[in-house]
């Protein structure tokens, strides 16, 4: 046991008799050259001499608790490497090999001249490194090796597979600056992610690569880029081509090209050509334009705003025959798309734009289909037309402006019908469809509205409507039917169900007296019923055509006022019974 200072002075006290034990104790609190391999001799450094196989020289301890606690070793062979070592129980933290001079932090066996581990390794690890090998738990671009200012505020660092710019400055810049006339090289691909490519300078960038066949120089993106074919520049993209703002957001123009060298260009902007163009062709004479093949637009304006003239207008000709064509004559004079100057007439000025076949042929216009059908033609001699289909004229009228014929209209014989301006008859007259063993016959399927008087049969004082042959409607309002009948066989009704409290909705029901708001319904007092009152108990009764005022159907009420007789025949005989009983009691 470890005896302190104050115990080992008490055993030798004056009048104090130590004892074996007592010097046993003081000569083990001493060290001992040759057990405990510490000397000291003259003119000398104390000498540790170093035991067991990491030959550990020194222990330090603290004491933790009245405990002591092993904080640091210094050992001379840790792990059979020779050198000094500095660690602690789990291992070397600081290591200097001897003969060498390698220094290790956190490894005793240092593949370079500074070997720093700040994890243990794993994998495979070279052998012998020169000046610097570093290895921990790095990650990409921000928690790696780093060299900083002394201030902190700027640096670089070291992920594992990226050098970074460290420091405490939010945005700083990441240099690489080769010497004299130097550059900086990069061996293998060069990869940008997340960022621009800002050139200063002479702003060149310069490809030392001569291999010209169809080699992107500059890739954008898979297939997108520019590259060099013999001595051809050329762009590479799949089929879009965008010219925009400075921004890179609004599109000014786009181009799309096809496999087979289509090019379509959209914008709304105008676009200028200072030169003449050749569509399919390459020889465009003294043309602007030359088309060798169809020409399409929606729409093709020609002399916007400026007047005819020789050298001016649309021209359509053989060469063999100069009269053919469509083209304007000379400037202020009339206008004609046939080769001739024209003269004014029917009620047209003679600068009129004017179509006019070359001779008098009986069918001076005809448009077909693409099967040479024919859907339109006029006749250049007497001005007929026909129309192969129907035709539709959008908010437009039609007129028949010749004031004195008897028939103007859409055919009158079999399949056909007719509307007729007829002078005999002074009125516009609709014939039905004629046809063979049968009379005309008009239909409408919509409603008829009328303004103004409606005749039937002139002449008489009754208006028939003969729709199954019994219906007879007379003048003043009055309606007859010849058998005055409805149809009500049961077998023509389903969801067949009695009216409940006929009587008690019955009563709901005023009759009153009452004037007509607008005379034209009636003059002087009337009767009747209000709608409202029956439509709060009978609404299948009540309608309204014109989803402004209501109606009734009287007739309708003769059910409900039959059962509400039968509702008062049953209280009746409630009350005869009642009366007998009555009477039997007295």
């Amino acid at each position: 046991m470890k005896k302190n200072r104050s115990t080992l002075k008490d055993y030798f006290k004056k009048g104090a008799i130590p004892t074996e034990a007592n010097f046993a104790d003081l000569i083990d609190s001493m060290l001992n050259q040759d057990e405990d391999n510490v000397s000291k001799l003259p003119n000398d450094p104390l000498r540790v001499t170093a035991t067991g196989a990491d030959e550990a020289l020194l222990n330090f301890y603290r004491v933790e608790q009245n405990e002591e606690k092993l904080t640091w070793q210094v050992k001379q062979k840790p792990g059979g490497t020779p050198g000094l070592s500095i660690g602690d129980e789990t291992g070397s933290r600081l290591f200097i090999e001897s003969g060498t001079g390698k220094v290790g932090v956190g490894t005793s066996t240092p593949n370079a001249k500074l070997d720093i581990l700040s994890e243990a390794r794993s994998g495979t690890h070279p052998a012998a490194i020169k000046g610097l090998y570093v290895t921990g738990s790095l990650g990409p671009d921000n928690t790696g090796i780093e060299f900083r200012h002394s201030n902190g505020t700027q640096g670089i660092g070291f992920g594992y597979n990226t050098i970074y710019a460290t420091g405490s400055v939010t945005d700083q810049d990441l240099g690489l600056k080769p010497r004299g006339t130097g550059k900086v090289v990069v061996t293998g691909p060069l990869k940008v992610t997340g960022a621009t490519i800002q050139v200063d300078g002479n702003q060149k960038i310069f490809f030392s690569d001569t291999d010209t066949t169809n080699n992107l120089k500059i890739q954008l993106w898979s297939g997108y880029g520019l590259g060099i074919n013999g001595s051809t520049l050329f762009y590479a993209a799949n089929g879009q081509h965008s010219w925009r703002d400075s921004n890179g957001t609004s599109e000014r123009m786009l181009l799309t090209t096809g496999a087979d060298g289509g090019l379509t260009v959209r914008g709304t902007g105008v676009s200028s050509f200072a030169g003449s163009l050749g569509i399919s062709t390459s020889d465009v004479g003294s043309f602007k334009l030359s088309v060798n093949g169809d020409l399409r637009a929606n729409r093709y304006v020609v002399q916007d705003s400026v007047d005819g003239g020789a050298t001016k207008g649309i021209w359509m000709w053989n060469s063999s025959d100069s009269n053919w064509g469509i083209y304007m004559s000379s400037a202020g004079a009339k206008k004609s798309l046939a080769g001739n100057v024209a003269t004014g007439g029917d009620g047209f000025s003679s600068h009129s734009i004017r179509v006019r076949t070359y001779s008098d042929q009986s069918n001076g216009f005809i448009y077909e289909n693409h099967n040479e059908q024919l859907n339109f033609s006029v006749r250049a001699s007497n001005g007929n037309g026909y129309f192969r289909g129907s035709l539709s004229l959008g908010n437009s009228d039609i007129y028949f402006t010749k004031t004195d014929h008897d028939h103007s209209g859409f055919g009158n014989t079999n399949g056909y019908a007719a509307i007729e301006n007829a002078k005999d008859y002074d009125a516009l007259m609709i014939l039905g469809r004629a046809h063979t063993g049968g009379i005309r016959t008009v239909k409408l399927w919509d409603y008829l509205e009328v303004n103004g008087e409606f005749v039937v049969n002139a002449g008489s004082r009754t208006l028939k409507m003969q729709g199954d042959g019994n219906l007879v409607i007379y003048g003043g309002g009055k309606a007859l039917w010849a058998t005055g009948t409805n149809s009500s066989d049961a077998r023509l009704k389903k969801d067949i169900r009695p009216i409940e409290n006929a009587l008690q909705k019955l009563l709901s029901i005023k009759g009153v007296g009452f004037s007509w708001v607008d005379e034209l319904m009636g003059k002087g007092p009337d009767i009747g019923i209000l709608a409202q009152d029956v439509e709060t108990v009978f609404p299948e009764l009540v309608s309204s055509l014109d989803q402004k005022y209501k109606s009734v159907k009287y007739l309708g009420l003769i059910p409900v006022l039959i059962e509400a007789i039968r509702e008062m025949e049953n209280h009746v005989l409630d009350l005869q019974t009642q009366i007998q009983v009555l009477k039997g009691i007295e």
